[in-house]
């Protein structure tokens, strides 16, 4: 069992004190001496220079704005009326912070549609059914074709991809999500089928012609890019390999590995664009 708080390895964090609070309280002395009883002076009193800050969140509830549009007769007998500003076409409808606010609780951090109105409900006071939560993750695709379609172009011609299949339910039936990702791209996409039928359907593997990195699944070797196992797989299966039978060669191999890999964030992280021939070697 884990102990409370962080764990080994894990980079904490603490709390920074902010330069300009938004608000400054401050608290006044007793206005008597609790050991003679005397008042105190307030010319006696001054501001201590030890502070404390707390973060915290103000009280949040939904605004809404309303829209009036002019309207004007000429001389000549023509009417004229301002339009409603883009967007705007219902008496009342959701403004785009509560869609993004349900697709973010969904999408992102994969709550149930129904936890999603409930959390929206709690927090914010905002009341969505389920039906128009699902509205608004419909919507949101749509908008976001054209930069789904921008991602897969620029993985079909980068450099280096790494590629994985995920087991999810759909409408409580097994598909599998699909994803294609480099350090700044990630590209996902669902279906029922997990290899090449998908694969070629995504339309990313087909015209890839740079390094796939993968798990080794059998339905990568149909494509004709040059290939590389991906070592967080590797280091799951050493993982397992040490800890269910003891083989030392499984924990030198995952010390090798993790040690490669700091080697080559440095590496990085010094501006280097590869690996130092004499760092390959050691």
């Amino acid at each position: 069992k884990a102990k409370v708080g962080g764990q080994p390895g894990h980079k904490g964090s603490t709390l920074k004190r902010v330069a300009q609070p938004d608000h400054v309280t401050i608290h006044p002395v007793a206005p008597t001496c609790d050991a003679c009883g005397h008042p105190i002076s307030r010319e006696s009193v001054s501001v201590s220079s030890e502070s404390r800050q707390v973060i915290d969140l103000p009280p949040i509830r939904f605004e809404v704005t309303g829209h009036l549009v002019e309207q004007a007769q000429c001389a000549c007998g023509k009417k004229h009326r301002a339009a409603f500003p883009a967007g705007v076409t219902q008496p009342v409808q959701y403004g785009t912070q509560i869609k993004a606010a349900a697709v973010y609780l969904t999408q992102y951090q994969q709550l149930p549609v129904d936890r999603t109105a409930q959390a929206l409900a709690d927090l914010f006071g905002v009341r969505l059914g389920t039906g128009t939560v699902q509205a608004c993750i419909n919507e949101a695709a749509l908008k976001l074709k054209p930069a789904v379609a921008q991602i897969r172009q620029a993985l079909q011609v980068d450099a280096v991809v790494h590629f994985d299949e995920s087991g999810v339910r759909v409408a409580r039936n097994l598909h599998w999500l699909h994803s294609a990702s480099t350090a700044t791209l990630t590209w996902l996409a669902s279906h029922p089928k997990r290899g090449k039928e998908a694969m070629d359907s995504f339309g990313i593997l087909p015209e890839f012609a740079g390094v796939a990195v993968h798990d080794g699944w059998a339905s990568y070797a149909h494509y004709e890019c040059e290939h590389a196992l991906c070592n967080a797989h590797h280091l799951r299966e050493l993982i397992f390999i040490s800890e269910t039978t003891q083989q030392p060669w499984a924990a030198q191999m995952i010390d090798l590995l993790r040690q490669a890999c700091g080697e080559v964030g440095r590496s990085i992280g010094q501006g280097q664009q590869s690996l130092p021939s004499e760092r390959q070697d050691y």
